[in-house]
């Protein structure tokens, strides 16, 4: 079985691809494949305006979900270690 980090990331990675081959057109599923990035985007208006370069929302969906796949997959090795013990 394959972990947590690298099921998230390959979903993210897919996303990404959608979205590059023009089928995700007005970024919406990107968006909201990207907690980070939907979070703040949503509480500031300067961000809104601001002229982002789309590569940067694939950077950070990929980082996001690499991270929250690893302290997933941390937190499930530590429950299995702690029932061992």
């Amino acid at each position: 079985m394959r972990t947590f980090r690298f099921w998230l990331v390959l979903v993210s990675l897919i996303i990404i691809l959608i979205h590059l081959s023009g089928h995700d057109e007005y970024g919406i599923l990107l968006m909201f494949s990207n907690p980070l990035i939907l979070w703040i985007y949503e509480a500031s208006s300067a961000f809104r305006q601001a002229q982002i370069p789309v590569g940067y929302y694939y950077v950070t969906a990929l980082l996001f979900w690499f991270l929250a796949g690893s302290l997933i997959d941390y937190l499930i090795k530590r429950i299995k270690h702690r029932n061992r013990s």
